[in-house]
């Protein structure tokens, strides 16, 4: 094609530039994004736990015997 061979050099690098620019943005601002939800999730249940151990009267042991739970509960998940 005629129009294929007019594309300035140039144009063309700094084209690609900006589209790969973009997309190495994108996926910093994913991991960002996905990080923030993962302190917040580690949050919320240190704070669920903590929550239910003042209100029944659990003391720290409860955290091995709910990670055990959790492992037999749900054996494919991870984290």
């Amino acid at each position: 094609n005629n129009n294929e061979h007019n594309i300035k050099k140039g144009h063309f690098d700094a084209f690609v530039h900006a589209v790969g620019s973009e997309i190495e943005q994108a996926q910093v601002r994913l991991i960002t994004a996905a990080n923030a939800q993962m302190l917040f999730h580690y949050w919320k249940m240190g704070n669920y736990i903590l929550y239910h151990q003042n209100l029944h009267g659990w003391g720290g042991k409860i955290i091995k015997k709910l990670a055990q739970a959790i492992r037999f509960n749900y054996p494919e998940k991870k984290g």
